[in-house]
């Protein structure tokens, strides 16, 4: 399991705890190219994130990666 954490441009931060994470630094959805962030959800979903700075950990709390989108 792994634990992400994503801090959005705006401030917020959010804590994930998913499966898997998946980095595409140039995926197209809906007509618009850019870098994006996938998280697994509970339901099995990729879910495209791509606003902020995602840190992903692992089990034993160390950050294993780190990705900034920007704004």
């Amino acid at each position: 399991m792994l634990t992400v954490k994503q801090r959005t441009s705006s401030g917020c931060e959010n804590i994930i705890e998913t499966r898997s994470v998946s980095y595409q630094p140039s995926s197209v959805i809906d007509g618009v190219r850019a870098r994006t962030v996938y998280i697994r959800s509970e339901d099995g979903a990729m879910v495209p994130n791509r606003d902020g700075v995602f840190y992903v950990m692992n089990e034993a709390g160390n950050t294993i990666a780190k990705y900034d989108l920007g704004s």
